[in-house]
């Protein structure tokens, strides 16, 4: 599939996509040193770091959406996408209101709003490893047009001289 976000006929995809990502386990980071040290500081690091993911988030958005209209609407390839777009909205829900339980009180979160984090952080690595199993066979940005039904594994090499067919 080529990406049709583009920069310089480089695809936008892959980089952006992990900026909210790398935040917002920066914010489950910080909520643990909060939680091993005590200390406030930790606390309203994280309470930051998931207020500037979900700000990014916002904005790598409408790069996920043009290249999921790029991609061949084959039914597998629709429910993959769909299901991995359901899933990346939901973390950011679940982070956005983790956010907004901070809010009275950003030096010390509730034990809830430190469960919701974990949840997504847990959501987010799933949905994030499935993405990741799924870049060679979508061949995200790949100038080489390709499907998910695209076969798997390595592309099969001409037979030359030296070389016996199978």
């Amino acid at each position: 599939m080529k990406a049709r976000a583009q920069l310089l006929g480089f695809s936008l995809h892959q980089l952006p996509v992990l900026l909210p990502l790398g935040l917002f386990v920066g914010s489950v980071g910080a909520d643990l040193a909060f939680l091993a040290t005590g200390n406030a500081f930790w606390a309203r690091v994280a309470f930051r770091l998931i207020g500037a993911g979900a700000i990014t988030a916002l904005v790598v958005a409408p790069i996920e959406f043009i290249d999921w209209l790029a991609t061949p609407h084959t039914p597998r390839t629709y429910r993959i996408n769909r299901l991995d777009g359901w899933r990346n909205m939901g973390v950011i829900a679940l982070f956005v209101l983790s956010w907004f339980l901070r809010l009275p009180d950003a030096h010390a979160p509730s034990p809830t709003a430190l469960v919701l984090s974990w949840a997504a952080l847990g959501i987010a690595g799933a949905a994030a490893w499935l993405s990741n199993a799924l870049l060679p066979v979508r061949r995200a940005g790949d100038r080489r047009q390709a499907t998910l039904g695209a076969p798997r594994g390595r592309p099969a090499r001409a037979a030359g001289p030296n070389r016996r067919r199978a």
